[in-house]
């Protein structure tokens, strides 16, 4: 677990295990919300809102200072291979997508999903512990929230999971990949 501990103006990040030990790791000082680390554990990304510096920024855990990932890139899912992610961009002028990236930059990304008009964000949460499904959520101008899954290797394969009147919001896989909270 990655959690933000203040000290003054802003926060830094502490890592804390099972056990309850914990590892002060960074001197940064902002306003960071919504992490997400990778399942070896090795890099973090997360959301700094400050004037100095906006956007999603991500770190390597046994390297400090934190690296400005591309415009666009405000929700980020990581793959568990920890060299992929599903990130929510600016698909066009008027729309917002899910792309599966290579986070190295080796390859192309893969569209995931686009958004029709209806659809007012959409939001990356959690893969399968195998990687090839990804949940995300879908907000709708009507204030409709629902969970949807698409196959990474098959984009066309994108659909509802959980779809109610309902608010469904941040979904996540078990570790062994049998249940989804």
């Amino acid at each position: 677990l990655v959690q933000a501990t203040a000290e003054g103006r802003g926060a830094g990040w502490t890592r804390v295990e099972r056990d309850g030990s914990s590892e002060y790791l960074s001197s940064e000082r902002d306003v960071f919300r919504w992490p997400s680390l990778t399942a070896d554990g090795s890099q973090l990304t997360v959301l700094i809102i400050s004037e100095e510096r906006s956007g999603r920024w991500t770190t390597r855990l046994d390297k400090p200072g934190l690296t400005q990932m591309p415009i666009g890139y405000a929700w980020v899912a990581w793959a568990p291979d920890g060299r992929h992610a599903a990130i929510r961009t600016s698909a066009e002028a008027d729309s917002i997508g899910i792309r599966y990236v290579d986070m190295l930059g080796s390859s192309e990304p893969t569209t995931l999903f686009t958004a029709e008009s209806e659809v007012l964000d959409l939001l990356p949460t959690s893969f399968s512990p195998d990687g090839r499904s990804l949940l995300f959520g879908v907000a709708l101008a009507t204030d409709q929230h629902d969970v949807y899954t698409v196959d990474v290797s098959d984009p066309s394969s994108a659909r509802p999971f959980l779809d109610s009147d309902a608010i469904e919001f941040g979904a996540c896989f078990s570790p062994d990949g049998r249940w989804v909270a």
